[in-house]
């Protein structure tokens, strides 16, 4: 390794350019000059050369633009040239550019080439004299005419030493001498294959090791105080995000001074307009910004930096900047330059800041709002997707896990589920038992469910022990929705009892694992136990599709560390998805698995499509996983599955069930709404569902209507009924909605103040990090230098 890379260009001049003789003649109009320098009187190098103490020559445009005849004779004579040397005699400057002149009219391709090394290479190499750049290209030049197709018998080259502080380096011409016809172009390939090779010659492998071993210790300092500094700025860009979040009733105890609150009604204003001028999807960093919304962000910078301590802020930062060209041995001109950008760079990171905030406050992350498409709800203690958590039965909410069950895709009471009677399929209200030849009334067969409950008892609690009667006692004991006979103790009794006979009856193990699962009875909650009656009713020779599915859940419940195991909840929830009658359950539950990009061990879209569309296209249609399918066609940032078509087609399904879908209806919306997406944009449609929505007291949607008419967003502007839906935001737990209206924004003004005022003391001290370490680097340059004049006095 070196300490930096060995800088290797080669250009090539088209001698049959059209016009070259007067480019030639006239290449000074090329040179990039300090502003304000008049070059009218410079008509040449030598007039060129006579006024470089009053300009600064751009090098890269001289190298680039100049006549192969003027360009040998600019890198000979020019300041801190150290005169031509080559392969050839140099002694006679005008002889050497003559005979370049010649060659160039004659349509021969001449290459122009520079080698720098850094200030440090340079320095432990001895590479600050011309008499170690002469051996050195007195030895490389040939393999690189050799690379460059020249021949390596006959060619010439010429070069000069120019004694740069930070990066002195050689240019150098090299031309064949053969008439042979070459193309002015020069591959990339050959280009790399010449620096790696001039690398190796200049640095061997010994040099390599005492560059390590000469940067190990600085490395390791380095790199603790960036790990540091890196730790800091973490933690501090932390405390920002958190300062910009509105909480109500927060002092002004972090500002140097307490803002007026002119100061903040200013700022709200600004960031009232910016708000109706920002577009409702894509990307919201400033160079993406339109130029009037550039320029809206901009004003409400300049009134934040209005207040004096942040203006001090900001101009204590650029002179930290300006103090660290100048350690760099920048000129005033590129000082002023550096400064300049600096300015610009920190007004496009404060924008970005600006925008953030006031982006984060319109996607409605404040308070306790959490995204649409993973919003958990929790039903019977297990973590479940809020729109598959809870389904009607009648018009009534029962938990998931409780009563009824998908057989074949139709709802069925878990009282009628079919048993086997003899491997037949049976329903289990028209099962016969035996008990000396007598037939058992069912439940159905009977309405009197005292003398039910005492027949099954007799039969349960016989010597032989009727195994279809205990697993009806344990059913009509575990009814909570029969409070007079309800008992949790009996109907475990009853169901293990059932469960655990040598038949084993999987209906009975099946319910004891759903009592046991069940985290909203803590007195009988028991996942271990409720994992063992469900794999028994799962591993029975027919197998027990909803057992698998409660496994399934079991098993992704991510709350409960000690049994989760997403491979085998994915195992469970297959078999009873792709079972012949399929659970839409699970099919729903696997599309939510593998549409979840926080996963990326299990994301799978193609998988997670494919479920859903199974649980949505499902006779009966599960609304919620039509829902999810809406979320993934209308994602933009997945071109490979977005379809807002589709995407509409499922959102509008999941929309018009019998009760309804805010959140489907809020999206609807949201697309509608969407002036960047013309082939799918209705304002009309798009308020319609966003009311439809606020109707069912979905924020998000008041929110966006409250925004949209008090901004003039897309309808006619009508501040009152944007206040009223701002307003109903309020009522349903919406902070972002109070802060649009508290005080005219004057709470989000001051998160915007501290925002920026802490990001500029972040840049502060960053860029007083670097000019220390500038400032060390130089320091001990000088200190080297020092000893080694020292060393050789001695």
């Amino acid at each position: 390794m070196s300490y930096r890379p060995l800088i290797s260009k080669i250009r090539v001049y088209n001698p049959n350019k059209h016009g070259s003789s007067s480019a030639n003649r006239n290449y000074v109009q090329y040179i990039a000059t300090r502003d304000g320098v008049s070059l009218e009187n410079v008509n040449s190098i030598n007039d060129l050369l006579n006024v470089t103490n009053q300009v600064e020559i751009n090098e890269e445009l001289i190298y680039r633009e100049t006549s192969d005849s003027d360009y040998v004779e600019y890198i000979a004579r020019r300041p801190r040239s150290h005169g031509l040397f080559g392969n050839i005699d140099t002694d006679d400057l005008k002889e050497v550019s003559s005979q370049i002149y010649k060659k160039s009219q004659e349509g021969k391709i001449i290459y122009r080439g520079i080698i720098s090394l850094g200030e440090k290479d340079a320095e432990a190499l001895g590479y600050r004299n011309v008499e170690a750049w002469n051996q050195y290209l007195q030895k490389v030049m040939p393999d690189v005419a050799e690379k460059l197709g020249v021949s390596v018998a006959d060619h010439t080259w010429v070069a000069a030493f120019h004694a740069e502080e930070s990066h002195p380096h050689v240019h150098y011409m090299l031309w064949d001498n053969k008439d042979r016809i070459k193309s002015p172009f020069i591959h990339t390939a050959t280009q790399q294959n010449i620096r790696t090779y001039l690398q190796e010659q200049m640095f061997d492998d010994a040099y390599e090791r005492a560059v390590k071993q000469a940067c190990k210790e600085e490395l390791e300092a380095i790199y603790a105080v960036r790990n540091a500094e890196r730790k800091f700025l973490l933690s501090e860009t932390a405390d920002v995000l958190k300062d910009i979040l509105y909480v109500p009733g927060v002092e002004y105890e972090h500002l140097p001074s307490r803002p007026s609150k002119e100061y903040l009604r200013s700022i709200a204003d600004e960031v009232q307009k910016l708000i109706a001028d920002l577009p409702g999807r894509g990307s919201f960093k400033y160079q993406y910004m339109t130029p009037a919304v550039k320029e809206q962000v901009d004003r409400v910078l300049d009134r934040i930096l209005d207040k004096s301590d942040i203006k001090a802020s900001l101009q204590c930062y650029l002179q930290k900047v300006e103090e660290g060209q100048r350690l760099q041995g920048k000129t005033k001109s590129e000082i002023k330059i550096e400064c300049m950008k600096a300015e610009r760079d920190v007004r496009r990171r404060l924008g970005n800041k600006i925008l953030d905030a006031i982006h984060n406050s319109i996607r409605m992350e404040e308070g306790n709002r959490v995204p649409l498409d993973s919003e958990e709800l929790s039903d019977g203690g297990n973590r479940v997707p809020l729109d598959s958590e809870e389904l009607s039965d009648g018009g009534n909410r029962v938990p998931l896990g409780s009563e009824e069950l998908l057989d074949g895709g139709n709802r069925v009471p878990l009282d009628s589920e079919e048993l086997s009677d003899g491997g037949n399929r049976v329903p289990l209200d028209r099962e016969e038992l035996s008990d000396g030849g007598n037939r058992v009334p069912s439940m159905k067969q009977s309405n009197d469910i005292v003398k039910m409950i005492k027949d099954f008892t007799k039969l349960a609690d016989s010597p032989d022990g009727n195994v279809y009667a205990a697993y009806r006692l344990g059913c009509i004991y575990m009814d909570k929705e029969d409070p007079e006979h309800y008992d949790a103790e009996k109907a475990i009794g009853y169901l293990e009892k059932a469960a655990d006979s040598p038949d084993g009856n999987v209906y009975a193990a099946y319910r004891l694992g759903c009592i046991y699962m069940d985290k909203e009875d803590p007195e009988h909650y028991d996942t271990e136990k409720a994992i063992a009656y469900l794999e028994k009713a799962v591993e029975n020779p027919e197998g027990n599709i909803y057992a698998a599915y409660r496994l399934g859940c079991i098993y992704m419940d991510k709350e409960d560390p000690e049994h989760y195991d997403a491979e085998k909840a994915i195992r469970y929830l297959e078999k009873a998805a792709d079972s012949t009658d399929g659970n839409v359950y699970a099919a729903y539950r696997l599309g939510c698995i593998y549409m979840d990009k926080e996963d990326p061990e299990h994301y799978d879209a193609e998988k997670a499509i494919g479920y859903l569309e199974k649980a949505a296209e499902n006779p009966e249609g599960n609304v919620y996983a039509a829902y999810r399918l809406g979320c993934i066609y209308m994602d933009k940032e997945d071109p490979e599955h977005c379809d807002i078509e589709k995407a509409i087609g499922y959102l509008e399904k999941a929309a018009e069930n019998s009760e309804g879908n805010a959140y489907a209806d809020y999206r609807l919306g949201c697309i509608y709404m969407d002036e960047t997406m013309p082939e799918s944009c209705n304002l009309q449609k798009g308020i319609q569902f966003l009311e439809k929505a606020a109707l069912q007291h979905n924020p998000d949607a008041e929110i966006k209507l409250g925004i949209a008419y008090y901004f003039g967003k897309g309808v006619l502007k009508d501040k009152e009924r944007g206040e009223q839906y701002l307003q109903a935001a309020i009522a349903d737990g919406s902070e972002y909605a109070q802060n649009i209206l508290d005080a005219g924004g004057l709470n989000v003004a001051y998160c915007l103040t501290k925002s920026v005022l802490s990001g500029l003391e972040t840049m502060n001290r960053q860029q007083t990090y670097y000019n220390n370490q500038q400032s060390h680097s130089r320091q001990a340059l000088r200190e080297k230098q020092l000893h080694s004049d020292q060393n050789r006095d001695i």
